[in-house]
């Protein structure tokens, strides 16, 4: 993969990594909805806008997977997984029960084996004691499932069957945002893409550049997160179609974003390898962080931005520390992303 390539979708993917951080950061249960209007609004904004990171996660997941992916080496490829994903999922999952055990929380309801249910096994909406990490739990599952993706994507006429009764599935049964098929049909295409146009898309990706269609795209992508959002908080039994609908016509911006920006001429290395610390810690400072912030009774607004910006400043330290002196434990953290 060309180095421009690769910059854009680290550049993007590390954007929307911080949109998940501004998203978690909502203080909604904590407020006085009728006196905090303006923040409960402002709060919400970043809440539509993860409509579009989840999108780009498991979109561009895939189209690394399947890129060079092939029945021979999906073993290699678990294993690489394995380790990219299982372990930091293990590892900071741990730290967050560690966490609530501290805090008084009971970690080992229903035994041993409800412990792990609870806290590990993403099942039915709930199950992972650090929240943000249902999408590494959910992106392990169809991970497990490439033979069978791939045996999709590789044949075009099935693919375009399989999403369409797919995305019939979702919206007629109403699948949830957290159900194992949500996010299949993004996931899909990322591999089909990945599969059959991944040489062509990866040209124009370097060699397209429009700023005009870029700010076109960007502002598409906000509009449509906004519009989705809207439908899915008005909650009527009709609506839940429209809103799967346009969650998932926010690719189409993305990818003009993804095509039409222009060509980053440097990376630093925390936004290319500092991501996955990132969104794997940002929850746990969020929790210690509103602990001290509500006993000192701080102004909300004051609280929602100390909160991040001591967020992402500490996790930012905590990567130079450990990439200067503990490289080794660092890239445990991180799956290997050095």
């Amino acid at each position: 993969m060309n180095r421009f390539v690769s910059y854009k979708i680290s550049w993007m993917t590390f954007i929307c990594n911080i949109i998940i951080l501004l998203h978690h950061a909502n203080l909604r249960n904590y407020i006085n909805q009728t006196s905090e209007h303006n923040l409960l609004v402002f709060m919400d904004f970043f809440s539509a806008l993860s409509r579009i990171a989840m999108v780009w996660f498991f979109f561009i997941s895939a189209y690394l997977f399947f890129r060079t992916a092939d029945y021979k080496n999906i073993p290699i490829k678990w294993k690489s997984r394995a380790k990219s994903l299982l372990i930091p999922y293990i590892i900071w999952n741990t730290i967050a029960v560690l966490f609530m055990a501290i805090n008084g929380s009971e970690v080992l309801y229903g035994g041993i084996w409800g412990g792990i249910r609870n806290n590990y096994l993403f099942l039915g909406g709930y199950g992972s004691a650090n929240g943000p990490l249902w999408y590494i739990f959910r992106l392990l599952e169809y991970v497990i499932l490439a033979p069978l993706f791939l045996f999709i994507i590789k044949r075009k006429i099935l693919f375009y069957i399989v999403e369409i009764l797919l995305y019939a599935y979702i919206a007629i049964m109403h699948i949830g945002y957290f159900d194992f098929l949500f996010f299949v049909p993004i996931y899909l295409l990322g591999g089909y893409i990945s599969k059959h146009y991944s040489k062509n898309f990866e040209i124009k990706i370097e060699t397209e550049h429009n700023n005009a269609i870029s700010i076109i795209c960007l502002l598409s992508c906000v509009l449509l997160s906004l519009w989705a959002k809207s439908i899915s908080d008005i909650n009527l039994i009709e609506m839940p179609v429209l809103e799967i609908v346009l969650r998932n016509l926010i690719i189409i911006p993305i990818l003009g974003l993804l095509l039409y920006s222009g060509k980053p001429k440097a990376l630093p290395n925390f936004i290319k390898n500092g991501g996955m610390l990132l969104y794997c810690m940002h929850d746990l400072f969020y929790r210690f962080f509103r602990i001290i912030f509500f006993r000192l009774n701080l102004d909300m607004w004051i609280s929602w931005f100390l909160m991040v910006f001591l967020t992402i400043g500490c996790i930012y330290m905590i990567w130079i520390f450990l990439n200067k002196n503990c490289p080794r434990l660092l890239a445990v953290f991180v799956g290997g992303r050095l």
